[in-house]
């Protein structure tokens, strides 16, 4: 592992921030900085998990990864080697602890090499740790819509229930 680090979601549960992620995941142009348009193609598993595989365009530079996707567990991120960096891989782990939910993101990538400039290294961690960041703000941000969305279909549907309903005549 080359860096690793957990943010925390309290007042969300479990299942909407695994809705979150999966969507975000399936829209990377909304996500990554930089990128110029995405396609998605999606396969089921068979034991209920899905692959999805992502071409993402930054300018001329294209990127194709791939994406596993555990339900309610985790997201794995697998990047092919291109002409200038290595292979590498993203884990998104989804766990609870004490009421709140935690994304632990793992960062790895094939023989990892010391760097000459801890600089560079001290760089890169912030940099993955704004992205994460940047995403789990997200998450929050889709999961409050959907809650007051939700909130608002129930207001709707309880006051247009009539009150002979609760009644069981005309008052």
């Amino acid at each position: 592992i080359i860096f690793e680090h957990v943010l925390q979601l309290e007042g969300l549960n479990r299942e909407s921030v695994w809705r979150e992620l999966e969507w975000l995941l399936r829209n990377p142009k909304l996500v990554l900085a930089g990128c110029d348009e995405s396609s998605v193609q999606d396969t089921e598993t068979s034991d209920g998990g899905r692959w999805l595989k992502r071409t993402k365009r930054f300018g001329d530079l294209v990127i194709e990864d791939q994406v596993a996707l555990i339900p309610d567990s985790r997201a794995e991120i697998h990047v092919a080697a291109g002409p200038t960096w290595p292979r590498s891989w993203q884990i998104i782990r989804l766990e609870e602890a004490e009421g709140k939910v935690l994304l632990t993101f793992s960062y790895e990538q094939e023989n990892p090499q010391p760097s000459e400039n801890p600089v560079f290294d001290k760089l890169r961690n912030e940099a993955y740790r704004n992205k994460d960041q940047a995403l789990v703000d997200l998450i929050r941000q889709r999961a409050a819509q959907h809650e007051a969305a939700r909130r608002q279909r129930n207001r709707r549907v309880s006051s247009s229930i009539p009150i002979e309903f609760f009644w069981g005549a005309a008052v």
